[in-house]
């Protein structure tokens, strides 16, 4: 059976009014990813507090759900309720084939799990001589085996994705720094 399978779960459904965000994020985080439960918040209001918990969603590595009033609620719980199956790639890492990455580059730092119906966006800067970037994904099948592809992508013009790289790399940033894992960052 696939290491995940054992994993607990944990659905929170809430006004997604919490105080003292930071504080629960600095106690999730001294905990390896594989020991969290899969964490998959269900925030109910107009006001929920949206980045909060998708931060928490990333740390157990669940998924988050946001609906405005509980007449969605249904639609939302069955979404859910479809992701919280083992997920299609687990331990997913990428390597650059032609050239390399900027060390500390990628973004999320944490890969996350790949579910059924949910893309999965990973950013990094890298250096290549070639107008194309190859690239391998390793990752663990929902049955456990080792599982491997490569991709071949066009190298898009810097000012279109750096944008989105800088995006993601700042919601690491502030997580890290939330987490009490503050670093340097004049070297980014």
């Amino acid at each position: 059976k696939h290491p995940d399978s054992y994993r607990s779960i944990l659905v929170l459904i809430t006004d997604g009014q919490v105080t003292g965000e930071d504080a629960i994020l600095r106690s999730l985080a001294r905990f390896e990813q594989q020991s969290l439960p899969r964490i998959f918040p269900v925030g109910i209001d107009r006001a929920v507090n949206a980045g909060f918990l998708r931060k928490l969603a990333d740390l157990g590595q669940g998924d988050c759900e946001l609906v405005e009033s509980e007449d969605r609620l249904d639609e939302a719980m069955d979404r859910i309720h479809r992701l919280i199956g083992t997920p299609l790639l687990t331990q997913v890492r990428v390597e650059a084939l032609d050239g390399e990455w900027v060390a500390d580059s990628l973004a999320p730092g944490r890969v996350p799990d790949l579910y059924v119906d949910r893309p999965l966006m990973i950013f990094g800067r890298h250096r290549t001589n070639h107008d194309s970037l190859r690239l391998r994904v390793q990752a663990l099948d929902a049955a456990g085996r080792p599982w491997q592809q490569e991709v071949t992508g066009q190298a898009a013009p810097e000012n279109l994705l750096v944008g989105m790289w800088g995006r993601a790399k700042v919601r690491d940033l502030e997580d890290e720094y939330a987490a009490g894992q503050a670093r340097d960052t004049k070297a980014l």
